[in-house]
């Protein structure tokens, strides 16, 4: 997979979900508390929505190799809840 971001208008990374779900193909995401995707990871890529603040944070990401890591978290949501903005 590669570890190179595309960025997608807001609309179009909701328009790939959906495309992606009607399909029957696996895909990780991530979404923000309205319920609209923010990033979406396939088997092959990995898109987000193009904004300046993912910029930055994927700048930030490459710089100091948090690229490279991954945090799974497997247990109730309301154990980490408090870390939610």
């Amino acid at each position: 997979m590669s570890k190179e971001v595309t960025q997608l208008p807001e609309d179009g990374l909701q328009e790939m979900a959906v495309d992606l779900t009607e399909d029957d193909q696996c895909f990780d995401y991530n979404t923000y508390k309205a319920g609209r995707y923010t990033k979406i990871t396939t088997l092959k890529s990995t898109f987000q929505t193009d904004s300046e603040y993912n910029e930055v944070c994927s700048e930030f990401e490459k710089t100091s190799g948090l690229v490279n890591c991954r945090l799974d978290y497997l247990g109730n949501d309301d154990a980490v809840g408090r870390f939610s903005a």
